[in-house]
């Protein structure tokens, strides 16, 4: 997902009302180009990307 490869929607729903919204662009693309590129923006970490079963954790530090 950092690299932005993962193409596999985990949720259909919230990938169509995003996708609606204007929130993303590039199916795939919002984990590297949204989420960390405006952590490290905002604050210069990166968030936790937790894949351990269900459900998928994303950690966003202040």
């Amino acid at each position: 997902m950092r690299e932005g490869i993962v193409r596999v929607a985990r949720n259909e729903l919230l990938k169509e009302v995003l996708r609606d919204y204007g929130y993303i662009e590039h199916f795939g693309m919002g984990v590297r180009n949204r989420i960390i590129k405006s952590m490290r923006v905002h604050n210069g970490t990166d968030p936790d990307l937790v894949e351990e079963r269900r459900p998928f954790l994303v950690r966003l530090w202040k």
